[in-house]
């Protein structure tokens, strides 16, 4: 059976115009995706630093005075045990190279390499999800103008109805008025309408900027979540290696004994 795996784009889509819970989901799962890397570098280098004084100090060990006046096989047993605390020695300086060159340079470049394919989408985002905030703010703004606007139009023509017996000076800056008001609230009808266009084009290009974002943001942690594994796969073989190796020199020991 294949398991199903969920995405970011089927799941993190705000119910509200202007939310970004999803998009702030997402950033934050992808910052603890990248703290998670740098957190088992840092145990690889640890490790890594443990493995190489270890090294260090079995090839100072190897080179201690042993089986002074000894001789015969005794004296043998005791070179053989410098000898293979030599190579348990190179044995644990190899771990040590190997975990540092094969997963923590490795992992640090790959964890550099995310942040700046993740850069360019999260940029966009940030930019698509400012200009449709400040279309909608803008288009409220046409929309409370055109409406108070459309308020002063039918009022003036109200007032102009229930004026009409009045001299005509008086009338006629009435109808003046009111053609000002109806002037003013096409005005405003057109840019109201000319903001919503723009909102619903800044919407489409959130919507699309966003949409590359997630399937982005999935492939990388994907990708990570693939990369993490295999490291630790790469790190248990190499201590692994590391013990069977020192078993082995350690049964040189013994058969020299």
């Amino acid at each position: 059976m294949t398991m199903q795996t969920e995405k970011f784009l089927d799941n993190f889509w705000g119910s509200e115009f202007n939310s970004t819970t999803g998009y702030d989901h997402i950033t934050q799962k992808m910052k603890q995706g990248k703290q998670s890397l740098t957190d088992y570098i840092e145990f690889v280098k640890k490790r890594s630093q443990i493995e190489l004084r270890y090294g260090q100090e079995l090839s100072k060990l190897a080179h201690s005075v042993l089986g002074r006046g000894e001789v015969g096989t005794l004296q043998g047993s005791l070179e053989a045990l410098q000898k293979e605390t030599e190579e348990m020695s190179k044995v644990a300086l190899q771990s040590s190279k190997l975990m540092t060159d094969d997963i923590q340079t490795v992992l640090t470049e790959f964890r550099d390499q995310q942040r700046d394919d993740r850069r360019p989408y999260e940029e966009a985002v940030k930019k698509s999800i400012r200009t449709k905030k400040s279309s909608y703010d803008q288009m409220l703004r046409c929309k409370a103008v055109y409406e108070r606007a459309c308020f002063e139009a039918d009022k003036s023509s109200e007032v102009l109805q229930q004026n009409m017996t009045q001299p005509h000076k008086k009338v006629d800056q009435l109808k003046a008025k009111m053609k000002t008001c109806r002037q003013a609230a096409e005005t405003a009808d057109k840019e109201y309408s000319e903001s919503v266009k723009a909102l619903e084009s800044a919407r489409q290009n959130w919507e699309s900027d966003y949409s590359l974002y997630c399937q982005k943001m999935d492939s990388l942690e994907e990708a990570r979540v693939t990369k993490l594994r295999n490291s630790i796969w790469n790190y248990a073989n190499i201590c692994s290696q590391a013990l069977v190796d020192t078993d082995h020199r350690l049964e040189e020991v013994g058969v020299r004994t």
